[in-house]
């Protein structure tokens, strides 16, 4: 099930290494992880996210969105960029870090594989919250050009051809057919045609990555999320200022289509309150109600 089940994660992004170490304590009775940002470790290092770790005794999340080179030498060990970010960041605390998949196999191949050799995991991302990320995320993937098809499988990745190229087949090819097609088949998918994003969620699911990021500002991605990922953990930033939504009901969205192994976090609207460990503790209410209006539910079936 993984370390979530309906989570409450701080996002951290305080400069100042007092002001942040304290924000983090004070809020840690009511969350479930701490999500250090770059900008909370670039001034004190990253001696802040093993300190974060002790005074809270949460589990810590690095977000450093990291996306460099993966790189194998003549002996086949991993010795890339990634390699070495992601092993400083483990090493020094950090259970999961964030990293980029969009930039290319080899990248996210190596971090995963530093960080679970290390006992650390990996989260990556097939989506963002901000304006504009369907510029990229949401291009259609080529699954039916040989060249494509040679490029997965010379990283390894031929089951993942196998699993886009059904996927394709499943999809409608004209967004004119999608609302008859849903409505017969009974499936919900966000675009007709197989995107940069659903690739991202696939190679994940093939080389383990052990969960993702993904918009609570935008339930339809997250339920191509949750039909490609039966159980990995999503967490989810984007609830309270990014989006016009009540906040109990950005919540219901989260974790009605994404199940237990799910969790919300909340950064500007904590850290920026008056009283970060009272709006904490709000939100903590918030997600206690919803999650046991679900598990009701669920019990009743």
């Amino acid at each position: 099930m993984g370390d979530f089940k309906y989570g409450l994660v701080l996002a951290n992004d305080i400069i100042d290494e007092e002001k942040s170490l304290k924000l983090s304590e004070e809020t840690a009775p009511y969350t479930d992880a701490t999500k250090l940002g770059i900008t909370a470790v670039m001034r004190p290092g990253t001696t802040i996210i093993r300190k974060t770790k002790n005074i809270t005794g949460k589990i810590i999340i690095a977000d450093f969105k990291v996306a460099d080179i993966g790189h194998r030498n003549k002996e086949n060990k991993w010795e890339g960029t990634n390699n070495k970010i992601v092993g400083e960041l483990v090493s020094a605390g950090a259970d999961y870090v964030i990293c980029h998949t969009i930039i290319g196999t080899s990248s996210i191949q190596e971090c995963v594989d530093t960080a679970h050799a290390q006992g650390g995991k990996i989260l990556t991302l097939p989506y963002m919250t901000h304006k504009g990320a369907g510029l990229f995320f949401d291009l259609p993937v080529p699954v039916d050009d040989p060249e494509y098809k040679k490029m997965l499988i010379d990283s390894g990745l031929e089951n993942v051809w196998e699993e886009l190229d059904t996927l394709r087949l499943e999809k409608p090819l004209d967004i004119k057919k999608a609302a008859r097609y849903h409505e017969e088949m009974g499936h919900n998918w966000r675009l007709p045609y197989v995107s940069v994003s659903d690739a991202i969620i696939l190679i994940g699911e093939e080389i383990g990555v052990d969960g993702y990021i993904g918009p609570a500002n935008n339930p339809a991605v997250l339920k191509d999320y949750r039909m490609l990922s039966e159980i990995r953990n999503v967490l989810t930033p984007g609830i309270g200022r990014q989006s016009s939504k009540p906040e109990e009901e950005q919540f219901k969205d989260v974790f009605g289509i994404l199940g237990p192994t799910s969790a919300a976090i909340i950064g500007s609207t904590i850290y920026k309150a008056e009283k970060p460990a009272e709006a904490a503790a709000n939100y903590r209410a918030m997600r206690d109600r919803v999650a046991k209006a679900l598990d009701e539910i669920s019990e009743g079936c």
